[in-house]
């Protein structure tokens, strides 16, 4: 067939060919810069503002320890990520051997209490030499260690006694008492637990914890599941693909060795996206059940996440009620304390990093 189209009519045909090509090559291009401008680690906001340095590191593979602003001034909230080499499967097997996966320098002793709990969960539990003398000056309303009035009572007649046993005596004394909040625990959670007389007044676990929840968004976005477990506990069966531990560790990062018993709730994540490709994996949700020193409560969220290029991060974000941080100075307290505990997170943080990686 003769083609009749005039060289005008061509050339218009063959415009608007490379027209639409340019269109839809300038669309693709559009499009891989959206991809490129997409942001895996929205999720986190606006609980945790992420500068572009912050960004970067985490893209290079650094790990990112800092401090939040917290709205309550009791209230510190310590963040940390990192890019890691593992796999959901490999993370779960490592975050249930609590027994290494914390230990090290600044983590000596750990342990996980069985169920029911036994004697032997707490054999290995020992007071410092400082808290033996400071138990030796307990009275009620009075006492150097996170204790109810009842508990000082328990312990402070052991430690007062002149016998040469006596150390041996409140040792089992304080092994007596952890035994009995973990079973109180067990049956009534946070609410069955205190109040403890802290450096600040008296401290209500229960009351604690929920004012730390006021502002967790994360916590409350991210992991409703594990939340709403921890709050009906005992009574709120496991959700789907949910398993739990209670353990305990023993950390000397701070000036007075601290015996700290928590309560850990592990999740399998959901398929769904949760913004810019981003997927969670895993969810890991902590809540202190007690500390003897400095810390009156604590909800600790780590989430194991996988981004769109295939990347895996490990994300932790702890809102934590301490010590120290109302009354007089308290702007000059946070300061130092907030440091104290950016360094320290920043060395646990690495440490964890390095003993759940795939080798």
């Amino acid at each position: 067939m003769t083609n009749t189209r005039s060289p005008l009519s061509q050339a218009v045909v063959t415009f608007g060919v490379l027209l639409v090509a340019i269109v839809l090559d300038s669309l693709t291009a559009a499009e891989r810069n959206s991809r490129s401008n997409v942001d895996p680690f929205d999720f986190v906001a606006p609980a945790v503002p992420l500068s572009r340095q912050d960004r970067q590191a985490l893209l290079r593979g650094d790990t990112l320890a800092k401090t939040v602003e917290a709205d309550a001034r009791s209230h510190l909230v310590v963040f940390a990520a990192s890019r890691v080499r593992t796999t959901p499967a490999q993370f779960i097997d490592a975050m249930r051997d609590i027994t290494r996966i914390w230990r090290g320098r600044f983590v000596p002793r750990s342990g996980i209490f069985s169920q029911p709990i036994e004697a032997d969960d707490v054999r290995a539990t020992r007071l410092s030499e400082e808290d033996l003398n400071a138990a030796r000056r307990c009275k009620p309303g009075d006492c150097a260690i996170k204790l109810s009035d009842a508990e000082i009572a328990r312990i402070s007649r052991p430690a007062q006694e002149n016998a040469p046993e006596w150390q041996a005596r409140t040792h089992a004394a304080f092994q007596s008492i952890l035994l009995d909040r973990l079973h109180s625990y067990r049956k009534g959670a946070l609410s069955q637990l205190g109040p403890f007389h802290g450096r600040e007044g008296k401290i209500e676990p229960h009351a604690v914890f929920t004012g730390l929840l006021v502002d967790a968004s994360m916590v409350k976005k991210h992991a409703p599941e594990a939340l709403n477990y921890l709050e009906r506990y005992p009574r709120a069966p496991l959700p789907p693909d949910t398993e739990d531990h209670l353990y305990w560790l023993e950390t000397v990062q701070s000036p007075r060795p601290t015996l700290q018993a928590l309560h850990q709730v592990i999740q399998k994540g959901s398929p769904e996206s949760v913004g810019g490709g981003t997927i969670i994996e895993v969810v890991i949700l902590t809540r202190q059940i007690f500390a003897t020193h400095y810390v009156n409560g604590s909800i600790a969220l780590t989430l194991l996440v996988r981004t769109g290029d295939g990347q895996r991060y490990m994300f932790y974000i702890n809102r934590i009620s301490a010590d120290g941080l109302d009354g007089w100075l308290s702007y000059m307290k946070r300061y130092f304390i907030e440091r104290r505990v950016r360094e320290a997170a920043r060395a646990a943080f690495t440490a964890l990093k390095r003993n759940i990686e795939i080798e």
